[in-house]
């Protein structure tokens, strides 16, 4: 019986992701959920709706499983998450009616299996409660940070991987030559001295190019600042580095406004994030999500340095930010629309913003680009004539021409085009596209049938 428990523990250890998820549509998950709606059914909530509550269940439960830890670690962490859920049901209530935030809980279960030796429980089995993790992942976090910066030593991959584009090093960093011949307990003397000063604004920003320099100026929440995992290798590129902004704030000025937005301060007491652009990691102190007060403030300081010159991926981003804006003015939609370098995505999010101005959905309707005309079509800004011309110059387009026809129609319906006038623009499109596409005109005039009703 005994070997069968340890064969049975092993298995959860080692389950797949898959096969975890897989139990979030069993029989017993689906208890859970009935279970919630008996009980809601004795109170004032809303009436059952099992299918939405089993969604909403496996939603906040796949939310708090973090990207950045294998995949058995994802499927343990799933079923103890489930497993807590069945246990208790003021915990199944909260995950279903999402009451409960589970941002904290996905951070603390990456810092878990990161840093297991550190826990008092190192199977996650053991541990009882989700409160449970998270006083152990507070409790562990200074043993963490104090042996990760134990695994920092070599200063001239540091100096190498950093490069500064608000301030900088507060002290000459020795020459490479005179860094070989230290040991690494000297270097880790020096490293004590070293810091950052910081530039325009208060603020210190920098490019990471290795993990060396990751790990010296990151955190103990990001993975990617960490000697023994190989995460930093999986975000990099030379073309899409990490960013790291750092300012110490005024204690008693910027540092409690800071604090209230819900951001965690470093340690060491300065603001700290880490941006990827990339993967659209944007992540404060604790590796938490930033809010888009925060993103905005560091994405604009960074947009003041050489990044977006030197990072396509920074550039782009921008250009994403403004074409999605509803507030972007015309004239900055109508500089991007008109650059030869901004991919096309961006275009077509240009063409659908409502912001766009009738001479710049013009200029993208002559693109070559299918999906840009698309949208175009689709802005509710665009006139009667451009919807026409869209419809008449883009005779095979499938989509274009059936949405064409509707337009058509709501144009004779609300009196701006006559009759005559509709049947001769869709008798012309009707035309070009058997000349485009080959078609026999007996055959085209049994798949389609268009006229204006008189």
């Amino acid at each position: 019986m005994k070997l069968l428990f340890e064969n049975w523990r092993q298995y959860l250890t080692e389950v797949s992701f898959a096969a975890a998820r897989e139990i979030l549509n069993s029989k017993g998950t689906i208890k859970i959920i009935k279970n919630y709606e008996y009980l809601a059914d004795e109170g004032t909530e809303s009436p059952r709706n099992t299918h939405r509550h089993h969604d909403n269940f496996k939603q906040w439960l796949l939310f708090a499983i973090p990207d950045d830890i294998t995949d058995n670690q994802k499927g343990t962490a799933l079923l103890w998450l489930r497993g807590l859920a069945k246990k208790d049901e003021e915990l199944a209530k909260a995950m279903i009616t999402h009451t409960k935030n589970n941002t904290r809980i996905r951070g603390n279960l990456e810092t878990f299996f990161h840093h297991q030796r550190f826990f008092p429980h190192q199977d996650l089995m053991q541990i009882k409660s989700i409160d449970d993790l998270n006083q152990m992942a507070d409790e562990a976090k200074e043993d963490i940070e104090a042996h990760r910066q134990t695994q920092i030593s070599n200063v001239n991959l540091i100096d190498d991987g950093t490069t500064f584009l608000s301030g900088g090093w507060n002290k000459e960093i020795p020459p490479a030559n005179v860094v070989d011949k230290m040991t690494p307990e000297e270097q880790r003397e020096l490293l004590k001295d070293l810091s950052t000063v910081p530039g325009k604004g208060g603020w210190v920003i920098m490019e990471i190019h290795n993990k060396a320099a990751s790990c010296f100026h990151g955190t103990a929440d990001w993975c990617t600042a960490q000697p023994s995992l190989d995460y930093f290798e999986d975000y990099y590129k030379p073309t899409d580095p990490l960013f790291i902004f750092q300012r110490v704030p005024d204690i008693d000025k910027d540092r409690p406004q800071f604090l209230q937005r819900g951001h965690k301060a470093h340690p060491g007491g300065e603001e700290k994030y880490q941006f990827h652009y990339g993967t659209k990691s944007f992540m404060d102190a604790g590796d938490h999500f930033v809010d888009n007060e925060t993103w905005n403030q560091l994405h604009n300081l960074l947009m003041q340095t050489a990044a977006p010159e030197k990072y396509p991926v920074v550039q782009n981003h921008h250009y994403y930010m403004v074409a999605e804006d509803r507030e972007s003015s015309p004239e900055e939609l109508d500089a991007i629309a008109k650059n030869p370098d901004v991919p096309g995505s961006v275009k077509t999010r240009i063409a659908r913003n409502p912001a766009t101005s009738l001479e710049t959905l013009e200029y993208l309707s002559r693109s070559d680009n299918s999906f840009i005309k698309r949208a175009v079509q689709l802005n509710s800004t665009i006139d009667m004539g451009l919807t026409i011309e869209l419809f008449v110059n883009n005779p095979t387009d499938s989509l274009i021409h059936q949405r064409g026809i509707h337009d058509i129609y709501d144009f004779v319906g609300d009196g701006r085009l006559s009759d005559e006038q509709a049947n001769q623009i869709i008798d012309n499109v009707k035309k070009a596209r058997l000349e485009q596409r080959g078609d026999s005109p007996v055959l085209f005039e049994h798949k389609i049938k268009i006229r204006i009703k008189r």
